[in-house]
């Protein structure tokens, strides 16, 4: 007995239950081309290793976003391609994750882990607020009228299709666009799209180019400037754009080359299934510390390659490692994560939270009692992660490239064990040891 038919433009896809996963799975990817937002969006979700924002199925589906106004259209709103790419199982809720999926069980191959998918947006989000301040100064983007997307996950509605930002050009007799200096225009807008940890491919740009005819289409009699921001282009990407009038911009043409072959680095280790080695850290290590880049990126970049040194410190110590693992404190429900757990043999555990500050910069002795107190709380849950009843042995480490100072040691010393678990606090004098162990 088959199950429900699934529609593929004129075709219908009928199977048996026991045909999944496997010929399942087949015939739903032989299908895909005859959907071609769908095909796109699973094309998205491989190029991801495996994740994808409710913001990209709406860039790359080209759908109607939910909140556009209703009109004659072709085109499927987003909340309705998700529920299609749902029933296909194409892709599952990343459990309490927002507006985050995964690609479903059946389809599901190689995956980063989510915390360096979570990187790659923080990265991306730092990256899109300097493109978006680049816009205002030098195209002249409205600097109060402009729509943008409110964060990484989501994307803005811009005449009715999904863009990262969005918003009238202030120009003037200044400007550059002879149609617009010419009056042939009423008014121009400017449209940007920003992809900071990958290649924008063909299939990116497929996306964008029909997100722009829809666009084009709305309003004859108004210019539409779009522009993207990407890691890099594939050949064909980069030709079908410019033929097409949409400008390629890279992180070089925005930031410099410097900066750009600093975060290259960093999102090809923050993206890639596998560990980054000690020498890729080494060298994105060397280019921060003289790249000119704002405060809040580069305290992000820091902070994220300490993190990789630490885990490479204890994988050569013999640890399972994991990032990121979200924790949630019993008593008033505060989420919170760690930054490196390492287990050995099933036998020890560590709690290690890092922070990588820059030479003279003293740590904040806060953040070390929230580590001792909060977070070994929460890890020694019996309702929740139950730590010390998993593991004989158990220590909370807090390992800081920065400098202890005196109010620092005070709350070291008085958190010397906390909740059954013992406590080790490391900072910039003890760090070469801590790392020499495994050959750091």
């Amino acid at each position: 007995m088959s199950t429900e038919p699934v529609r593929f433009g004129r075709d219908f896809l009928f199977y048996l239950e026991r045909h999944r996963p496997a010929q399942y799975c087949s015939a739903v990817k032989e299908n895909l081309e005859k959907a071609p937002g769908l095909d796109r969006v699973f094309k998205c979700l491989l190029a991801n290793h495996g994740y994808i924002t409710r913001g990209q199925i709406a860039k790359i589906s080209a759908s109607l976003p939910d909140d556009a106004a209703r009109f004659k259209t072709k085109r499927v709103r987003t909340a309705a391609i998700i529920r299609r790419l749902e029933s296909l199982g194409l892709i599952e809720s990343c459990g309490t994750i927002p507006n985050t999926y995964i690609v479903g069980a059946d389809f599901r191959g190689r995956v980063v882990q989510h915390a360096k998918f979570s990187r790659a947006l923080e990265l991306d989000q730092h990256i899109f607020d300097l493109f978006v301040e680049w816009m205002q100064h030098c195209l002249m983007l409205s600097w109060h009228s402009h729509d943008r997307r409110p964060s990484p996950f989501d994307a803005a509605t811009f005449n009715r299709t999904a863009w990262d930002v969005a918003g009238p050009l202030m120009f003037g007799p200044f400007t550059k666009s002879v149609e617009v200096r010419k009056g042939k225009t009423k008014s121009a807008f400017l449209m940007g799209e920003v992809l900071a940890y990958r290649q924008f491919s063909v299939n990116d740009a497929e996306a964008t180019l029909q997100r722009v005819r829809a666009v084009s289409l709305t309003n004859l009699a108004v210019s539409f400037f779009p522009y993207i921001l990407a890691r890099g282009y594939s050949k064909d990407a980069h030709s079908r754009l410019r033929n097409a009038g949409v400008v390629p911009l890279t992180l070089a043409d925005v930031l410099g080359s410097r900066a750009e072959k600093l975060l290259r680095l960093y999102s090809d280790m923050v993206t890639h299934p596998d560990s980054p080695t000690i020498d890729a850290v080494g060298q994105s290590l060397e280019l921060a510390s003289s790249v000119d880049l704002k405060e809040g990126l580069l305290a992000n970049i820091l902070g994220t390659l300490f993190e990789m040194i630490v885990t490479l410190a204890l994988k050569g110590r013999g640890y399972d490692t994991s990032l990121q693992k979200p924790l949630t404190v019993a008593t008033d429900g505060t989420n919170l994560e760690v930054d490196v757990v390492g287990v050995l043999a099933q036998k020890e555990c560590l709690i290690v939270e890092c922070k990588g500050r820059k030479k003279g910069i003293p740590e904040d002795p806060g953040q070390i009692r929230r580590h001792f107190v909060d977070r070994c709380a929460a890890a020694a849950d019996p309702y929740g992660w139950d730590v010390t009843e998993r593991y004989p042995r158990v220590e909370a480490i807090f390992v800081t490239s920065g400098e202890f100072n005196d109010e620092c040691r005070k709350v070291i010393q008085s958190h010397s064990r906390s909740h059954g678990i013992a406590t080790t606090a490391i900072d910039r004098n003890d760090l070469k040891a801590f790392l020499d162990q495994s050959g750091g």
